[in-house]
């Protein structure tokens, strides 16, 4: 038996008008955007003096981070109050900074007896990072987790644990080489729990 002709016709016209209809094509996705990367120096400066004579030896080390188009940081150790007791354990600190080279010049009590004197001292760079894949909140996690090693045992400035190492504590974690440095230099270099 044979379909009318207006049937064929009009399953012609209902198929074309579906498959025009159907949803166009995805749009192609728009490009990730790039991963993080940050460029960290590792930078020290003298510990200061008392006003009127040269610059201690001994350094102060810290990490002057950037993030690609971002302000910068400066991630650096120090003594802390361990709530409940006598003691100071070394904690780490991120700290927001425009212009961290600038800032880390900048030291508060590095007139040893004038705690809230700022002064300049000049910075050396160790060794410059490029570091694909690391965000802030990655560099925050990795700064909790030196802190965590390093809370149980007493600040100690000549002897450890320091700021010197949970710097280098802290590029450990990043999988970064340290430098060899002199304990002359920077006191608690590379020591670990």
């Amino acid at each position: 038996m044979r379909t009318p002709a207006w049937r064929v016709a009009f399953g012609l016209l209902l198929t074309g008008l579906t498959a025009s209809a159907a949803p166009p094509p995805a749009p192609t996705p728009a490009p990730a955007t790039a991963p993080a990367r940050a460029t960290i120096v590792l930078a020290s400066r003298s510990i200061g003096s008392k006003r009127g004579q040269p610059p201690a030896r001994e350094a102060h080390a810290a990490l002057l981070v950037r993030f690609e188009g971002k302000s910068g940081f400066i991630v650096q150790g120090g003594p802390s109050p361990v709530a409940g007791t006598s003691r100071m354990a070394c904690v780490g600190w991120i700290i927001p900074s425009e212009d961290p080279d600038r800032d880390f010049t900048r030291a508060t009590g590095a007139y040893w007896g004038e705690d809230s004197v700022v002064r300049e001292l000049p910075t050396r760079a160790l060794a410059t990072f490029t570091v694909p894949g690391l965000d802030l909140a990655h560099l925050r996690a990795l700064v909790k987790e030196v802190v965590a090693e390093l809370r149980p045992h007493d600040y100690g400035f000549d002897r450890a644990p320091n700021s010197n190492s949970f710097v280098s504590r802290l590029l450990d974690k990043l999988h970064l080489p340290a430098p060899a440095a002199s304990p002359d230099d920077l006191p608690g270099w590379g020591w670990k729990p």
